[in-house]
């Protein structure tokens, strides 16, 4: 008699209970993930000239790619950033771009060479504040005799002086214009549209001066006005590089100072050697600061005012006269 052997398999059945099988999410599998997109710092909005942007991504390892002209940067090669004729730039993540001198959109990825693809792109826009503030100003005059002219004023060391003044007539020599210590100013422009006429600046004063001296190449009837600003961070944008003769009862400066910086502080100046000062001359859109202005009755005036910009043009200063004189105007832009 045959005997039948039965076999039974036991299979863990609680085991088989307690195990997940894996589910996967369709197109999931070997996605590469994408680098942060950048954040900067500051912030969008204003900023001082020169401020430098921190441009910074999550993702560490990348390399930050920007642009300052409104262009999108790219990095066709990750990790390497395109050249885009020159605009676009390469720094390390958390590095900073050039000073920021003029109102511009900065926009950035973030790129590395392996792991992520490129990050979207960031952009941040920014405005340069003024921050121009005059903070005083003096003047004087001289009607005849001698060849020095001091205007005595003693500004706060690091703030920066503007001067301007009518040196002497055409073929009078070489004159000078120092502060007190000795040290000579920048001179801006020096032009003869008529008589000679001088604007010039120094950027960041020493402590101690008293003053400032023009020393004339010849003795000539002369006013000299300086003014003290806050602010200033590079010095001259442009000056004038005509000047403007009249002799009428309007005034004007020469027309060939256009500016590079959208955000500048613009002086004008006006003398006239044979004006009636009774009567204040004006300057059209400017402001004449207290002490700006000096004259002596039909025989010499000068005046300066300022005018605070904010985009890029041709600066021109000009006003008008109660009596027609032979003036000469100059107009010169800071920053």
């Amino acid at each position: 008699m045959k005997k039948i052997l039965a076999v039974f398999v036991l299979f863990p059945c609680m085991a088989l209970a307690q195990y997940t099988v894996p589910t996967f999410t369709a197109g999931a599998l070997g996605t590469t993930p994408q680098a942060a997109a950048p954040t900067f710092s500051p912030a969008a909005g204003a900023i001082s000239s020169g401020t430098t942007i921190a441009i910074t991504s999550a993702t560490s390892g990348v390399t930050i790619c920007y642009t300052l002209n409104g262009d999108t940067p790219t990095a066709a090669t990750p990790g390497t950033c395109d050249s885009d004729s020159g605009n676009e730039h390469s720094i390390s993540n958390g590095g900073s771009t050039s000073g920021i001198t003029t109102n511009l959109t900065v926009k950035a990825i973030a790129t590395i060479a392996s792991g992520y693809t490129n990050s979207t792109v960031a952009s941040a826009a920014y405005t340069i504040s003024a921050g121009f503030t005059v903070l005083g100003c003096a003047s004087n005059m001289k009607t005849s005799g001698g060849t020095t002219l001091t205007v005595t004023y003693s500004p706060t060391a690091g703030n920066a002086l503007i001067a301007a003044t009518l040196p002497t007539y055409p073929g009078g020599g070489t004159s000078t214009v120092k502060l007190s210590n000795g040290s000579s100013l920048t001179t801006d422009s020096l032009v003869t549209p008529g008589s000679e006429i001088y604007i010039g600046h120094y950027l960041s004063v020493p402590s101690g001066i008293t003053g400032v001296t023009l020393t004339q190449g010849s003795a000539n009837k002369a006013t000299m006005i300086v003014c003290e600003v806050s602010g200033l961070t590079h010095g001259l944008d442009v000056a004038d590089t005509t000047g403007a003769y009249s002799t009428t009862t309007s005034w004007t400066s020469g027309t060939t100072a256009t500016t590079t910086n959208a955000n500048d502080i613009v002086f004008g100046y006006c003398d006239d050697d044979t004006g009636n000062p009774t009567v204040h001359p004006t300057m059209t859109g400017y402001t004449i600061p207290t002490n700006a202005y000096i004259g002596a009755q039909y025989n010499q005036w000068g005046v300066m005012g300022y005018l605070v910009v904010s985009s890029t043009g041709t600066q021109t200063a000009s006003g008008t006269l109660n009596y027609a004189g032979q003036t000469t105007g100059i107009v010169a832009a800071y920053y």
